[in-house]
């Protein structure tokens, strides 16, 4: 529903999230998240690139103990309005 930059204290930060993910990094996330869909319902996945550039799993959390961290609330939440609608209607 949401990417963002993790660290906002980290160099370069601000622009990576303008950035955005790359996209090695949603099909990482698509196959993680694939995963994951029949077996819960409501989680939060850290991803992260390893030094040598391949992408890995870090956590996996229960979405209700998240932060927002660098992520736009108006992307995330519209994004979750969207798929409630969906779901609900």
């Amino acid at each position: 529903m949401s990417v963002a930059y993790y660290w906002s204290n980290a160099e370069n930060a601000e622009y990576m999230t303008m950035k955005g993910p790359t996209d090695e990094c949603i099909d990482f996330a698509l196959r993680v998240i694939n995963r994951l869909k029949n077996k819960l319902n409501f989680y939060v996945i850290d991803l992260a690139r390893t030094a040598g550039g391949e992408w890995i799993l870090v956590e996996v959390n229960d979405a209700q103990m998240s932060g927002l961290s660098m992520t736009k609330p108006e992307m995330l939440y519209s994004k979750l309005a969207e798929i409630a609608g969906a779901k609900n209607g």
